[in-house]
């Protein structure tokens, strides 16, 4: 890598390179370390890494997906002089553009992408760093405010009463058809 990191993400871009965004170059990804606005390019084709266009804001403890037109979405940040609006990277121009503020800001989140092409972002703590968000929102890329000011319901935090649901039938550990055998060379 270019820079010495803990608490980044790397992101696998759709040419096969990999985006490695921010972190902190400390030891156990504090927050008394201040977050990096370092970005690079790792191509496993020619094992080369590159720097890449800086984040607007630096940021660690955040969460980078890749969205449907192959750009990624930064959202998050655990820094105090970070803001809580997230930016979105385009790999075609090596730049980086705001992408709407979240209703919470977050730290140690999950996001993930949804199948119609948004982006849902969950729990993690607060700006403060210290509180639990039982809470997501959904990020929808485009002209449109891309997090709406209305958070999702908050997160369920146990199971209702009432009977246990039936388990599923557990995940086949073996193939479903038959595998060819190989016939051993004489």
């Amino acid at each position: 890598m270019c820079v010495a990191r803990a608490t980044h993400t790397a992101t696998l871009l759709p040419d096969g390179t990999v985006l490695v965004i921010g972190g902190a170059n400390d030891r156990n990804g504090g927050d008394d370390e201040p977050p990096l606005a370092t970005v690079a390019r790792y191509d496993p084709a020619t094992d080369r890494w590159t720097e890449a266009a800086p984040l607007a804001a630096p940021r660690y403890w955040h969460t980078a997906t890749l969205l449907p037109g192959g750009q990624v979405l930064v959202a998050g940040a655990a820094h105090a002089a970070t803001p809580a609006a997230a930016e979105r990277y385009d790999p075609a121009t090596d730049r980086w553009s705001p992408a709407g503020t979240p209703a919470a800001p977050r730290r140690r989140h999950v996001a993930a992408p949804l199948p119609d092409g948004r982006v849902l972002v969950a729990g993690g703590g607060g700006g403060d760093g210290r509180t639990a968000l039982a809470s997501a929102e959904v990020y929808a890329d485009g002209p449109a405010a891309p997090f709406s000011g209305d958070p999702t319901p908050p997160l369920p935090t146990r199971r209702p009463a009432g009977p246990s649901p039936t388990p599923a039938a557990p995940f086949p550990l073996a193939p479903t058809s038959p595998r060819p055998t190989a016939t051993p060379a004489r």
